[in-house]
């Protein structure tokens, strides 16, 4: 109670000398994470699984829809990785085509993929590195563009810098390839992923090819929303120019389901997927398998 004794000058005085003390205080420091610590923290967000989802892929030559194709997705964590399993729901001539992505896990196993064509010799497929990025069944997206998680190994990481995308702030971090077999194999020598600050997710992705500043693909997310408390895009577009580009659109989603036995992820198991899948969607094939399994 000391201070009500000061005289009004004195008052204003010490007054003024605290505000100025509060205004010269230091702003919090913020220390920004490096590249890998924040591909670690967009590894770590909610993905949902188990999960499902369709999709519809649309090809775009020169402004006209070419073709449309109907996808479902089924990813769950397994102590392989993280595993997805793509349903092919149409059109009717290829119903059934399926095929299965494993990603990169911890111990830095290298991404594999398995295909299966019903039409073809009603063998499992595994699809050699130097393909995962071709085009996804003559789409402009390749494999590696569906990834859940970003690659921790065999790459080298950097910031590159910072923009803004769907009215956020995104981190461009820089995945350079390092693995002998990866450089061998991969046909970009740079990636640079937009990653949003505050969800942690990839927003978009673009392509370097040796020698040149633009980039030969990009990939965008141009739309995404919440669902059961995960984000998720609702349009993603991917273009490596010349007039095509690849959207893809979300149809349905379901998010934190209970988790399957291991075995319906694994290349084997394809092939029954995409039988099944004649009689049926893909919402009443995921349905079934849950309720049959222990």
């Amino acid at each position: 109670m000391r201070h009500l004794l000061l005289s009004p000058f004195r008052f204003l005085t010490w007054v003024l000398l605290c505000g100025m003390a509060a205004a010269a205080a230091p702003p919090p420091v913020h220390r920004p994470l490096n590249a890998l610590a924040l591909v670690k923290e967009c590894n770590a967000r909610d993905l949902g699984a188990t999960g499902w989802r369709s999709v519809t892929l649309e090809m775009h030559t020169g402004g006209r829809v070419t073709r449309t194709l109907k996808i479902a997705n089924l990813w769950q964590d397994t102590a392989g990785g993280l595993r997805t399993l793509f349903l092919l729901e149409g059109p009717g001539g290829l119903r059934g085509t399926s095929y299965l992505l494993t990603e990169p896990g911890p111990a830095g196993l290298p991404m594999q993929v398995h295909l299966y064509l019903p039409a073809g010799e009603g063998r499992v497929l595994e699809i050699a590195p130097r393909l995962h990025d071709d085009g996804l069944l003559g789409s402009d997206f390749g494999y590696r563009d569906l990834l859940w998680r970003l690659p921790e190994h065999a790459f080298t990481w950097t910031r590159a810098g910072e923009s803004m995308a769907l009215g956020r702030r995104t981190h461009l971090l820089d995945a350079v390839p390092s693995g002998p077999e990866l450089v061998a194999s991969l046909p970009w020598v740079r990636l640079r992923y937009h990653v949003a600050e505050e969800l942690r997710m990839v927003v978009g992705i673009d392509y370097f090819r040796a020698g040149e500043t633009a980039p030969a693909k990009t990939v965008r997310v141009e739309a995404l929303e919440q669902r059961d408390g995960v984000w998720t895009p609702t349009r993603i577009v991917a273009s490596r120019g010349g007039g095509s580009t690849s959207v893809l659109t979300l149809r349905g989603a379901r998010f934190h389901l209970p988790a399957l036995p291991a075995r319906h992820f694994v290349p084997e198991s394809l092939p029954g997927f995409a039988e099944a899948l004649r009689g049926g969607t893909s919402e009443q094939l995921l349905t079934q398998t849950a309720e049959a399994s222990p």
